[in-house]
């Protein structure tokens, strides 16, 4: 899958889209297919170092995806494959649209944090999940 990773702390320009390995998918985790990643300011901080949660690096940051869920774990059963949602991870929702991302994406996020997307939203204006958040297809 392409993810976008941070590979030293600093600009934001540094960062670069490659191929990484897909993680296996938990019993609790979800597959999606990205449409839209958002970018929050702590997104910027993080790969700045300044923010208050350092991950070891190399990471893929971001809070927010939205997209399509193309797979779910055994313990899944509010969401379905084809079902469009939104999704807030502690960090590693970047990925290019058109590319594939496990949510929660963090060990330590619930699969509660998926909600289904509202359709009358296009996928660059669905409404954020947090209050700092703009689209980025």
């Amino acid at each position: 899958m392409r993810a976008v990773l941070c590979r030293s702390l600093g600009d934001v320009s540094a960062l670069r889209v490659e191929e990484v390995p897909s993680p296996p998918m938990k019993p609790d985790e979800v597959r999606v297919a990205v449409k839209a990643a958002g970018v929050n300011f702590p997104d910027i901080l993080m790969v700045e170092g300044k923010y208050q949660v350092k991950p070891d690096l190399p990471f893929t940051p971001g809070l927010e995806v939205a997209g399509t869920v193309m797979d779910c774990g055994a313990e899944v059963t509010h969401v379905r494959p084809g079902q469009r949602v939104l999704s807030f991870a502690r960090r590693g929702a970047a990925m290019p649209a058109r590319s594939s991302c496990r949510a929660p994406l963090s060990r330590l996020s619930p699969t509660a944090s998926i909600s289904p997307r509202r359709r009358r939203f296009p996928w660059p204006m669905a409404p954020p999940t947090s209050p700092s958040t703009t689209a980025a297809t």
